[in-house]
């Protein structure tokens, strides 16, 4: 099961304080302060405010990194039959693969991270007015 992840960086929050002062684009709004609250593309900072938001949700429902890959994440798991095994989540930027021997187990694993990831009632988006 794999699929790809819409609007990352949008639903990401900046993990370090970026402001700028609006200029003469805006008519009503010049001069005033903004406070970037949304990891925006093209912010240096963006990849890694969204790495880290993906990585404190993988850890909160028990994968761990790979010290080979970073961007596999495994989970202990049982197979059907009882023996030990391993589901995987492989990860690129805003790209997601599960891993598993159960199908649904798969498709489980990947609608967790969307819903946990996207699901923010007090995010409204990428600015806010100083």
């Amino acid at each position: 099961m794999s699929r790809d992840l819409q609007n990352v960086y949008l639903n990401t929050k900046c993990k370090e304080k970026i402001w700028f002062v609006e200029g003469k684009e805006c008519s009503e709004d010049q001069g005033k302060v903004l406070v970037i609250v949304g990891a925006l593309y093209r912010l240096r900072s963006a990849g890694a405010s969204w790495r880290a938001a993906l990585a404190e949700l993988l850890f909160s429902l028990g994968y761990k990194s790979t010290k080979a890959y970073p961007d596999v994440w495994i989970c202990p798991a049982v197979t059907e039959f009882g023996m030990k095994s391993y589901e995987m989540l492989c990860v690129y930027v805003d790209d997601i693969m599960a891993v598993s021997s159960k199908a649904r187990d798969a498709k489980q694993q990947v609608t967790e991270v969307v819903e946990d990831l996207f699901v923010e009632d007090d995010f409204d988006g990428g600015l806010k007015k100083k």
